[in-house]
């Protein structure tokens, strides 16, 4: 058609130098759907890159959410105080903050005032779709655990939390059962058999339209043994 109408033009004079009306709307067509299926792949790449820059942004959320409760857990700790044993996972029983899912004994802070150092009492809550890290000011023995005051601070991991389930694995199992076994919550029976928690959340982070869910299972090295340090 392009080759038509660029022979219509080129013709000399006294010949037919024009071109028809029908022929001037096929080329109008043929353009408007040429634009037409260029306008459709940009807009199309457009929804692509916002889709994936959105899956980026709540990927990135939940992944330094599993990171921060990670490095906690690794470095949970079982410490000598009032008899039994205070155990680096503490039992939901002891759960003093509202939506509190998880709390911790734990060397996760390194920068303690003594060679070997106090260790701190973690706790994680979902408040308002929102993991919050609550930390305990250290105590004054190991006798002190675990503590009932009020956290001294609070940090945000991550919003836009939708989902948000803990499971515990256990040392041991009664049989018959899969190994690892695995429970719902960790009770003042079981509190000393867990070794190891799964985390699974959901994250949809601010301004992303995409939900992303990632899960991990991370293992307590310290479980199973007696954690001295200063002043116990």
């Amino acid at each position: 058609m392009i080759r038509l109408i660029r022979r219509r033009l080129q013709r000399g004079p006294g010949q037919d130098a024009g071109i028809t009306l029908v022929e001037m709307i096929v080329a109008m067509s043929l353009t408007a759907l040429v634009l037409s299926l260029v306008g459709t792949m940009l807009v199309q790449v457009g929804k692509v890159t916002t889709i994936t820059n959105d899956r980026s942004r709540s990927t990135a959320e939940a992944q330094n959410i599993l990171d921060a409760m990670s490095t906690d857990i690794r470095a949970g700790v079982n410490i000598p105080g009032n008899s039994p044993v205070t155990w680096a996972v503490r039992p939901g029983s002891e759960a003093t903050i509202s939506g509190e899912k998880l709390r911790l004994i734990t060397y996760s802070d390194v920068a303690r005032p003594n060679p070997i150092g106090m260790p701190l009492q973690v706790a994680y809550s979902l408040e308002s779709g929102t993991i919050v890290r609550n930390v305990w000011n250290l105590p004054a023995s190991s006798s002190s655990y675990p503590l009932a005051t009020a956290p001294s601070s609070k940090r945000n991991l991550g919003s836009k939390v939708t989902a948000f389930t803990l499971s515990y694995i256990q040392g041991t199992c009664t049989a018959p059962a899969a190994s690892p076994c695995t429970v719902s919550a960790v009770t003042t029976t079981n509190v000393g058999l867990i070794i190891g928690v799964n985390i699974s959340l959901t994250v949809q982070a601010a301004n992303s339209t995409v939900p992303v869910s990632m899960s991990t299972t991370v293992y307590l090295p310290n479980a199973g043994s007696t954690q001295k340090y200063a002043g116990s």
